[in-house]
């Protein structure tokens, strides 16, 4: 019995909360998907929210490159002088950026 992966490609929901700008990820966060997630972050550039909170509870695989988006992600959020929280991510992605050490970055709390 062979089983095929579909890939889910990413997208994005947005939605102001008060002074937070709610961003919820569907989909796969991989590197194929680099062109989504530019826009993204062009959506996050040009919000005149306080704070952005990333949603990953819908996220589903990710790869190696996952955390290096998020990285360039969080930079990018930094550089617009906002505040960048993220919120339900896998035990699984925690504990990779955990031992990848980009958990002194990355804020991934796991989801409970």
């Amino acid at each position: 019995m062979s089983t095929s992966h579909q890939a889910r490609e990413l997208r994005f929901n947005s939605r102001r909360d008060g002074d937070v700008l709610v961003i919820e990820l569907h989909g796969e966060l991989v590197f194929k998907e680099h062109q989504a997630f530019k826009s993204l972050i062009e959506t996050i550039e040009a919000t005149d929210a306080e704070r952005v909170r990333l949603d990953l509870a819908e996220l589903g695989r990710s790869d190696v490159t996952t955390l290096g988006l998020l990285m360039v992600l969080n930079d990018a959020v930094a550089d617009a002088g906002l505040e960048l929280q993220f919120v339900n991510a896998s035990r699984a992605m925690a504990e990779i950026s955990r031992l990848s050490q980009t958990g002194r970055k990355l804020d991934l709390d796991p989801a409970a």
